[in-house]
């Protein structure tokens, strides 16, 4: 296909990353300046695209599923907020395991997944990547927190564009086998160069890719800032996470953060789910019952959340959002329709 520019549109990601880097950054910085981001954001959109697509063209996919806040903006278009990162759920059921985890159970489960990260997904990803053209760098981190899943894949990209503390020039992809994966839905995700300026002669085909509901994704995010803020003050964090309560705000009054609501089974799965395979010390589940979520950080650790909330507008979000004051005033609201509903 001829992918030069004289009037033929750019159809694929790999005539992209055959353009010059001059171009690719002039390219990146109009269309960051029309979406009111840095245009290392545009850069890193497109590199999280190619990469969802390079994995979800392999066979060892077939039994996972795109989830997180990337899935609500890349596959929904529910919130504004940059694409970050890729969280990937892999079905256990397909390693042997199901049903609950006790101690031995979930040793064997990490040890599964790293070896299946380590000798079949990174090799093949790296592989596909490669034969795209794409000059990039893999490395597999892995932890040792017998709590977490292994293994994280760093893929480091050659950026055209400067850096921003929150966006480094690298697509992280945390697996994990003890996520939920349904309910899903296969959507079409075409990256924000591809989709902004028809007129920059960059046309790009949609990737499709299986992504978990937003109502799961929603009730998900909500108990992660609930258990976040059940910790005792010295472990709480801020930095990186104010994203989630933009992320509920955006959601909480449309269709499916109502249908989240409305859906008591997937509410309850989700806390049993949580207490069983995802547990973590300290953290009192029968709190996640409505009567008893709180959304709202405490006074003591308010100012590091509202400096991690500014900081991610200027770097994240582009179009509108709330200040933080009326983002924490949302979250008041949604912790009193949470927490008078019936759910026993």
């Amino acid at each position: 296909m001829d992918s030069e520019n004289n009037g033929t549109k750019y159809r694929t990601m790999i005539d992209w990353l055959k353009v010059e880097d001059g171009r690719k950054k002039q390219v990146y910085e109009q269309v960051a300046a029309n979406e009111g981001l840095p245009p290392v954001a545009i850069e890193k959109d497109f590199w999280v695209t190619l990469v969802l697509e390079s994995v979800f063209e392999l066979e060892q996919a077939e039994n996972m599923v795109f989830k997180g806040g990337t899935s609500l903006s890349k596959g929904w278009n529910l919130i504004q907020r940059f694409s970050e990162d890729v969280d990937l759920a892999v079905d256990r059921k397909a390693f042997g395991f199901d049903g609950k985890l006790g101690s031995s159970k979930r040793t064997r489960l990490r040890k599964a997944i790293r070896e299946f990260v380590l000798e079949k997904l990174t090799p093949e990803l790296v592989n596909n990547l490669q034969e795209k053209g794409a000059d990039v760098k893999v490395e597999v981190w892995e932890s040792d927190n017998s709590d977490e899943d292994p293994s994280t894949i760093e893929v480091r990209f050659p950026a055209v564009t400067e850096s921003v503390k929150y966006l480094p020039p690298r697509v992280l992809i945390e697996i994990n086998a003890r996520s939920l994966i349904e309910p899903n839905e296969e959507k079409e995700l075409t990256p924000l160069v591809g989709s902004v300026f028809p007129q920059l002669e960059i046309d790009l085909l949609p990737v499709k890719i299986p992504c978990v509901l937003p109502r799961r994704t929603f009730l998900e995010k909500v108990f992660l800032l609930h258990e976040e803020f059940q910790k005792n003050p010295d472990e709480m964090r801020a930095e990186r996470l104010s994203r989630h309560l933009y992320d509920v705000e955006a959601i909480m009054d449309t269709d499916h953060g109502k249908e989240a609501l409305d859906d008591e089974d997937l509410y309850m799965d989700i806390i049993h789910h949580r207490k069983h395979l995802t547990k973590i010390s300290g953290i009192d589940y029968k709190k996640h019952l409505p009567g008893t979520i709180n959304l709202v950080p405490p006074d003591a650790s308010i100012k590091q959340w509202k400096d991690d909330y500014r900081e991610m507008q200027e770097s994240m979000i582009h179009g509108d959002s709330v200040s933080f004051d009326k983002l924490i005033d949302r979250m008041k609201e949604l912790m009193e329709r949470i927490n008078q509903l019936a759910f026993k």
